[in-house]
């Protein structure tokens, strides 16, 4: 995998002309692609119909419509990625991971799954985690740790906690559908120069370390600007996400820089470095036996021996 250029700059323009239009070097070349782009044209070009003239207080506006719409944007394909985490804690310290992650994006017809594998520090290379999606759509964790030679489960109550010394919970790497979370429409607002739609989730039938989470979703792009997570009526944590760094990946907006703050002081950045969709990869790279008895450059290798590319990457950019 290289690394891939393609950023949304400037941000100024409007995204019908972009996506819509289809213009430029955006089009799409493999029938692969023109069927997924097709797709996402269609539900944006939905959206901004349904969106356009809608004012704060007129009744109708579909939360949970524009919930998922970006639910399917951000967790709505397959892929393989390498990904930067930087945690600064509250007295200074400044600690950095990285990670490879193997995942299976959300559809109708299958379980999400992802496989994350530790690459550096030196410490924590080869422990592995596994998040296998339930029918219920609930998750069964899995964690595989090298000094101890074995896989075990992660219990409900430590899928709450930090991720190795992270902001980020076992829960937030989990994919979400916006059937898991009912959706409150609170006002129309502006976020770093955007239209957004802030929307209140709680989670509805599925197990969460929150009570409820505050979205700022974008009114043009389908991504999220921001979520808070509340608990007890008490904000614990956000998300900030930076829509000037993000890309496009076979027809989806994928953001490449994201920072979690907790309330106790820290902030931990995550940096995209790759990112490389893929046709539908198959189950067997998502199982305990692989996790335990498997490595980066295994999962790499299986999954170029049995999916192919589907990322236009020289379509990509404005």
């Amino acid at each position: 995998m290289g690394r891939f250029s393609g950023r949304l700059l400037p941000m100024q323009r409007e995204v019908g002309a972009r996506f819509l239009g289809m213009e430029g070097a955006l089009r799409p070349q493999s029938p692969i692609s023109i069927a997924v782009w097709v797709l996402f044209t269609s539900v944006l070009g939905a959206f901004s119909a349904h969106a356009e003239g809608r004012v704060d207080g007129v009744p109708g506006l579909d939360a949970s419509a524009i919930v998922s719409r970006a639910f399917r944007n951000l967790y709505g394909f397959d892929a393989i990625q390498k990904i930067e985490i930087r945690t600064i804690g509250s007295t200074g310290r400044d600690y950095t991971r990285t990670v490879q992650v193997v995942r299976r994006g959300t559809r109708e017809e299958s379980l999400n799954r992802m496989l994350v594998r530790f690459l550096e520090p030196t410490d924590l290379r080869g422990i592995g985690l596994l998040l296998l999606e339930r029918p219920d759509f609930s998750y069964d964790a899995f964690i595989y740790q090298p000094i101890h030679q074995r896989v075990r489960r992660l219990s409900l109550a430590q899928r709450k906690d930090r991720f190795y010394g992270t902001d980020i919970f076992f829960e937030d790497l989990e994919s979400k559908r916006a059937a898991q979370w009912s959706a409150n429409y609170l006002r129309r607002d502006r976020l770093k120069e955007r239209t957004v739609t802030v929307i209140e989730l709680k989670p509805k039938g599925v197990p969460s370390a929150y009570d409820s989470v505050i979205g700022w979703f974008d009114h043009e792009l389908p991504i999220l600007l921001r979520l808070e997570m509340v608990q007890s009526k008490k904000r614990v944590k956000t998300i900030d996400i930076d829509p000037s760094a993000t890309e496009i990946h076979a027809g989806h907006v994928v953001p490449q820089s994201m920072v979690f703050r907790s309330g106790a002081g820290s902030e931990t950045r995550v940096r995209f470095l790759e990112t490389e969709v893929r046709k539908e990869l198959p189950d067997d790279l998502f199982t305990t036996n692989s996790l335990e008895k498997g490595s980066d450059r295994d999962d790499l290798r299986r999954v170029e021996q049995r999916s192919s590319p589907i990322d236009d990457a020289r379509q990509r950019g404005y």
